[in-house]
C-alpha cells in the first residue's frame, strides 16, 4: 500500500494554523476555523504524527532476530506514550531482552523521519535516550539528537552511582522511591514540580504523567494557550533563576542509586547508491524519491562497548572509626599510652584496691 503524499497539515490547514500559533501567536477561539480545535489536548496533535510501522523501516537485535518477532507474555517489544517530546517509542521497555558485547549483541534500526508531517523544518531529528526501563523522563536532557542521511553507532558503557544519605553526610535521600515518572531521578523530580506548579496555576497540566498519581487534567489547546505555556515559562525562569528569591521552589536531591549509560557515537553519511537500493524496495510505499530516501532515513545501530559495569560509591570522608583510630594515635603520641599500658595501668590499680581492702580486713579481724 501507498501512504498518502499529503501530510497532516495540508490536509488541515486550520489545524497547522491553530499549532503555529499555539505557543507565541494569537488565537481567536471564536473563530468558525478555529473552535472546533479548542477543547483538543496536546496529545491529539500527537496522535496525528506517524506510528511505529510508518516510522521504524527495519528492527533487528543481535543482527538475526527479527523485532516483530521478539515477543514476551505475547507482548511486542515496544510501547508508545506521549510528552514533552511528543510521540515515543520504547524499546524493550520492561528490560527483559538480554544482550551481549559488541555487534553480537547490536540493535539495528532503520527509522523515517517523515519529512512532511513537520510543521517546523528548521531542525528536523529524532531524539535517542538510552536509559533503565524504569525511567521516563531522560529523552528531555540526555537525549542525542539524529538527524535523516547518516547512519549513527552508538557504543555503551554502564555505569552506576550510590550516593550517601544525609544521615550519613551525603546529599541524597533514603525515602525518595518512585514518582509519576517512573524511577526518582533529578529529571523525574523536576517533571513533578513542573506538573504541580502548572496545576496549581491553571487547574490542568500539558500532558499526564506516565503513572497518574495526582489525578490531574489535562489542558486544552484554549488553556494551553491562555495558561498552560505561559505558567511553563514562569516555572522555567523560577526554578532557574538564582539570583532572586521567588514564591516557587523545588527540592530535588540527587538519587541514592542511578545507573548511567555513556553513549559514544560515530556517524557516517549514507550514500546515494544505499538510498537507490533502498528506493527499487521501498520508494513505491511512501513515493519517495532517492532524495528523498536521503531526506528521511537515518539508520541506528546501538551496542555494548563491553559488558563491565563500572561502579562509582561515595564513601565517607571521615567515619567514626576514622575518629577512633585518630584519638587513639593522639593519644599514643602525646601520653606514650596504648592499649597495653592502659591495661597495665588498670591492673595495677586492681591490685592496690584489692591489696588496701585486704589489709583492712586483717586488722579488722585482730581488732
Amino acid at each position: 500500500a501507498v501512504v498518502s503524499t499529503q501530510s497532516t497539515g495540508d490536509a488541515n490547514p486550520n489545524l497547522r494554523s491553530v499549532w503555529g500559533n499555539l505557543i507565541y501567536g494569537e488565537i481567536d477561539w471564536e473563530d468558525e476555523r478555529y473552535a472546533p480545535y479548542q477543547n483538543m489536548h496536546l496529545v491529539d496533535f500527537y496522535k496525528y504524527s506517524p506510528t511505529w510501522q510508518d516510522t521504524v523501516l527495519a528492527c533487528t537485535q543481535a543482527g538475526v532476530r527479527y523485532c516483530k518477532n521478539i515477543r514476551h507474555d505475547n507482548e511486542p517489544i515496544y510501547t508508545e506514550d506521549f510528552g514533552p517530546t511528543g510521540r515515543c517509542f520504547r524499546f524493550n521497555p520492561d528490560g527483559w531482552i538480554k544482550s551481549k558485547a559488541g555487534d553480537y549483541g547490536s540493535v539495528y534500526l532503520r527509522l523515517n523521519v517523515n519529512r512532511r508531517e513537520y510543521l517546523n523544518l528548521d531542525e528536523i531529528y529524532f531524539t535517542i535516550a538510552i536509559h533503565h526501563h524504569a525511567q521516563f523522563s531522560v529523552t528531555r536532557n540526555t537525549g542525542i539528537q539524529i538527524s535523516p542521511g547518516f547512519k549513527y553507532k552508538v557504543g555503551v558503557r554502564t555505569v552506576e552511582r550510590f550516593e550517601l544519605d544525609v544521615t550519613e553526610g551525603g546529599d541524597c535521600r533514603r525515602e525518595q522511591g518512585s514518582n509519576s515518572y517512573g524511577a526518582y531521578d533529578l529529571e523525574s523530580c523536576h517533571m513533578e514540580c513542573r506538573d504541580r506548579y502548572l496545576y496549581h496555576k491553571c487547574n490542568c497540566v500539558l500532558w499526564l504523567p506516565p503513572v497518574d498519581m495526582f489525578n490531574y487534567t489535562v489542558c486544552t489547546l484554549k488553556q494551553v494557550h491562555s495558561c498552560g505555556y505561559p505558567a511553563y515559562v514562569d516555572y522555567i525562569h523560577a526554578i532557574t533563576d538564582t539570583d532572586h528569591e521567588n514564591e516557587y521552589s523545588c527540592d530535588c536531591p540527587v538519587p541514592c542509586n542511578n545507573t548511567i549509560f555513556n553513549m559514544q557515537t560515530t556517524t557516517t553519511a549514507l550514500s546515494k547508491e544505499w538510498a537507490r537500493r533502498k528506493w527499487e524496495r521501498e520508494g513505491e510505499r511512501f513515493n519517495y524519491t532517492v532524495q528523498d530516501i536521503l531526506d528521511n532515513y537515518v539508520v541506528l545501530e546501538v551496542y555494548f562497548s563491553d559488558m563491565y559495569i563500572d561502579k562509582v560509591e561515595q564513601i565517607p570522608a571521615y567515619s567514626f572509626w576514622n575518629l577512633l583510630a585518630d584519638v587513639g594515635g593522639m593519644m599514643g603520641l602525646l601520653l606514650g599510652a596504648s592499649v597495653f599500658t592502659l591495661l597495665e595501668a588498670f591492673t595495677q590499680a586492681w591490685n592496690k584496691v584489692y591489696a588496701c581492702s585486704k589489709r583492712n580486713s586483717a586488722n579488722s579481724a585482730s581488732v
